[in-house]
Parts: structure tokens; sequence; C-alpha cells
């Protein structure tokens, strides 16, 4: 039985995203065998432990390692500093009794990284990572007043190549895997032995649709189906820049929460679009799969993104996608399944995204269900069993197995 000591800062049941990602790697890789040791921080301990209550596999073992930080209110401080004492626990929890491979998963940032790598004697993974991918300077009025720290960051990411630490981290990794050819590239350039094309994200079974519903085009209007982080990265003005340039009968909905919060109806009022565009707020993961079903068509306007779990999501209910051509859309959703925009400036992309959208309108259903079909068939590669015995093969082959 292989041993995993599996680094999972986010981990919580039930959840989308990253912390969804930590508990699901841990549970599926123990399910199929792998004697699974994760790390994570306390703060999740209760919703583990209740779901654990379920979970009669005796291959998943929790340690959850606390971080005591009363003088900053810090994520990213509170990460960095966990990362070291995730350090100190591996080191005693390995000197015990060695693992067989060593990785990190949560939080899927390259930036940030892990500090696992440092083990000696064991095979180190990185990944699924994403983080090399910057946002186009053309599409840099979305930002706002934020742009100048999306140009920080833009600029450290330049300056990566030249960090120390990360070429160490590369040089020691056995393995990484990223989740769009930017980061893999940059990972490569770093000096990386080997990185691999691979999706953070995925799903359960239970959460793909047993027949593509037929009937959810031939409505009187397009409804079009937005979903993410109020925040300037996911460009929400811009679709709502594109959903003002339609010339058909149109309606948008939106949901998320976020700090731009404030302004949403604000941009609304603004475009005049109050009577074609609803904002219901934040909304359970659990709900999700409903609001997919409901609409036309998938909308993604990020400005920078590793991938976006919605695309997934979308696709596992037949929901066709409209994106931006650009990260990891560009590089995982299949042709068939949507059309990609190329972007230019901001009326430009606002202007392609309202032809898409047109476009989309204009096709027969049965073009629809081609798309729908396509996205389907994509997405049921990505469930988490599956997922699991593709990083299991990973393993054997790092192992010699």
């Amino acid at each position: 039985m292989i041993r995993l000591l599996l680094s999972a800062y986010a981990c919580f049941p039930d959840w989308g995203t990253e912390p969804g990602f930590g508990w699901n790697w841990a549970l599926h890789l123990a399910r199929k065998g792998i004697s699974v040791t994760v790390l994570t921080q306390v703060n999740n301990i209760n919703g583990i432990c209740r779901q654990l209550k379920d979970e009669k596999d005796g291959n998943l073992d929790l340690k959850f390692v606390g971080v005591n930080l009363r003088w900053t209110s810090s994520p990213y401080i509170h990460y960095l500093l966990w990362q070291r004492a995730a350090l100190r626990k591996a080191k005693l929890l390995h000197l015990h009794k060695p693992f067989d491979i060593i990785q990190h998963v949560t939080f899927g940032s390259f930036h940030m990284g892990s500090w696992l790598w440092q083990l000696d004697s064991s095979p180190f993974i990185l990944g699924p990572v994403g983080g090399g991918q910057t946002a186009p300077p053309e599409l840099s009025a979305y930002f706002g007043r934020e742009w100048w720290k999306e140009w920080v960051r833009s600029r450290i990411t330049n300056l990566l190549r030249y960090s120390f630490w990360h070429k160490s981290m590369m040089r020691k990794s056995a393995l990484v895997l990223a989740t769009n050819k930017v980061t893999a590239k940059l990972a490569h350039d770093l000096g990386a032995r080997r990185t691999e094309l691979f999706l953070d994200t995925g799903l359960p079974e239970d959460f793909f649709v047993d027949a593509l519903p037929h009937n959810r085009w031939g409505k009187n209007s397009l409804n079009v189906l937005w979903a993410g982080r109020i925040m300037p990265r996911k460009g929400l003005c811009l679709a709502l820049d594109a959903i003002s340039r339609v010339k058909i009968p149109i309606c948008l909905t939106i949901l998320g929460d976020g700090p731009q919060e404030p302004q949403i109806s604000g941009w609304i009022n603004e475009r005049k679009l109050r009577n074609k565009v609803k904002w219901y707020g934040r909304v359970p993961w659990s709900k999700m799969k409903k609001a997919y079903l409901e609409h036309d068509v998938f909308l993604l306007t990020s400005l920078r993104e590793s991938f976006g779990s919605q695309l997934i999501e979308a696709m596992a209910t037949g929901l066709p996608i409209i994106t931006l051509d650009l990260h990891g859309a560009q590089d995982w959703v299949p042709k068939e399944a949507g059309i990609k925009v190329p972007y230019g400036n901001p009326e430009q992309t606002a202007n392609a995204l309202a032809q898409a959208l047109e476009g989309y309108a204009d096709m027969s259903v049965s073009q629809k269900l081609a798309m729908s079909q396509a996205g389907y068939e994509f997405a049921r590669l990505h469930t988490w069993p599956k997922k699991a015995e593709q990083m299991i093969k990973l393993y054997e082959h790092i192992l010699g197995l």
C-alpha cells in the first residue's frame, strides 16, 4: 500500500473550489486504497469530523495543524506560517514512519508553493497548481482602481523566474502538475524535471444529470448564467457590457458574492439593465446544479483564471459555454462544447462576447445539443474517482511500480 502525505490547507466536505478540492483528493485517494495522511488547518476539524463519522474507510488519517496568530488577520500570512508549522509536523511524521509520496494540493498557488519539498528521501509532487497566468493589460480598465494590485502581481509572476526558492522547489519536485499551459511553462523554465497538465477540479458522480435536458432551449429570451466571486479579475462588468450590446431578448442571472457587491446595483443601472439582470448573491454549492439546469448557456468572463471549476460543473449538466479564449479555459474547454471569444480592448471584447451570445441564440437546437453532449463527455472524464485513479498511476510511475 502506497503511503501518501497530503498537504491540504484548504480541506472541507461538501464545498466547491479549494476546500472541496482538498477534501476530495484525500477522500477518493483513500477509497482507492492509498494510505493517506492529511495535513490541514485546525479550523477544518468540526466539519471534517462530522463527515468522517459516515466514512468507514480506515485509509484516511487527518492531522490538524494550528497556528497561533493574533497580531494579523491576513490570510496570506496565516497560510505561510501554517506551511512552516506543517513542515515541522511532516518531519516528525516522516521520521517516525517514512512516506512513499509527498504531495501538496491546496492552496493550489504556484506563487506560494509548498514547503514540503524540503523533506528528503521521498518524491515530492506539487499540484495541481495554477498561477502562472496574468491578466491582459488591454482589459485593465475592468480592474478600475485595483489595476495597480494586478500590475504588481503580474510583475511578481514574471520575477518568479529569478526566485532561488522557486527554482529549488522545482528541482526537488519529482512532478509538477499545472492547471494551464502558462503555469506549466513557468515550472519548466524554473527547472522542473517533469510537468504535466492536470485539472485541479473534479465532480462527484451524483452531480451529473442522468440524461441531457432537451427542453432547456426554445424560450422567448436567452437565459444566461454567470457565477463567481464579485471581484475585479472575474470580469462581471465585462459581462454586463456584453449583455448591454445584445440586440435580442436576454436575461442574465448573477450568482456570487464578494468585495464588489455594493457596486452591482450601480453597474446595472448605469447600463440600463434592470429588466435584464438578476443578482441572487452567493448560492450554496449544493444548489448550483439546479441553477445550471435552468439556463441556456454559461458565461465566463474571468480576466485571470487558472481554469474555473464552474466550467466543469456547467458541462456536467450539459450547459454550453461562452468564455474568453484565455488561460485555463483556452487550454481545456473543448471547441465543440462552446464558443471561445478572442479578447482585445474593452470595446472589442464586449462586442465580441455580445456577438457570440447572439450567434449562440441563432443556432439550431441540434447544434446546441451537440455542444451539450461534447461538454458532458468532457466533464465525465473529471469525476473524483477517475481523477484519483489517474493520480495513482502517476504515483506508481514515479515509484517504479
